[in-house]
């Protein structure tokens, strides 16, 4: 579509010209060429993937233990690498380890301790819901970094003990929820990692690593990333 640039206006019975836009429906060819006809705008045509073959137009799929089991390892295994730095600054700044266990960001948010087991928890829960399994349990009364840290060991090693074969087609399968004040949720495998439990799994730990930033320790976002994994 292209626009005249000038066209005639009338003000109070004189003939002006001024730059007022006029549209028309014209193919560049016709401005082009003199003896070119103006063609009419096809407002109709269809968009380029339509006319692709309908096997090339499928969605890719991806696989549900690679976004799962992995990235909890890769971000379990980094939390801990950060606690150990944590107890590393309490010991060279002689600061007492309980102030950063028990530091929060808002009074009414969980410290570092619960940030840690929450994390934790939904690798774990997440895993063992999408493979059909029993969730790993813990007594929940770390209190130490090195409580902490040999927590996410048994995370790690719990996650870790699924085969792709067991959490792969997991997409459509029903899950259902009970939290703790009774209420249920229907989930499908996709809408219960991609909705939830990988959310609030990035949440725990991001928070977890604040928590210890803002109290100084020295890490940087290399140690939040940490490397990824390929099992």
């Amino acid at each position: 579509m292209v626009c005249c640039p000038f066209a005639p206006i009338y003000l109070s019975g004189v003939k002006k010209t001024a730059v007022r836009p006029v549209k028309y429906h014209l193919k560049l060819s016709a401005i082009c060429s003199r003896s070119a006809e103006p063609e009419p705008f096809i407002a109709d045509r269809k968009p380029l993937d339509s006319l692709l073959p309908l096997k090339a137009r499928c969605p890719m799929t991806v696989s549900m233990f690679k976004i799962s089991v992995p990235i909890f390892v890769q971000f379990l295994t980094a939390l801990s690498a950060v606690l150990d730095k944590a107890a590393a600054h309490c010991e060279a700044k002689k600061i007492e380890p309980a102030a950063l266990l028990n530091a929060r960001l808002f009074p009414d948010m969980f410290p570092l301790l619960r940030q840690v087991r929450a994390a934790t928890d939904h690798a774990v829960n997440a895993s063992a819901r999408l493979a059909g399994a029993e969730p790993l349990s813990f007594a929940n009364n770390e209190a130490t970094f090195a409580e902490l840290r040999e927590r996410i060991t048994k995370a790690v090693d719990f996650v870790k003990g699924f085969k792709a074969a067991q959490i792969d087609g997991t997409e459509d399968k029903p899950i259902k929820i009970t939290f703790p004040s009774g209420a249920t949720r229907d989930f499908t495998g996709q809408s219960l990692l991609l909705g939830n439990s990988l959310p609030n799994f990035y949440f725990h730990c991001t928070t977890a690593y604040d928590i210890l930033r803002h109290c100084g320790v020295e890490v940087g976002k290399r140690d939040f990333m940490g490397t990824p994994v390929t099992l």
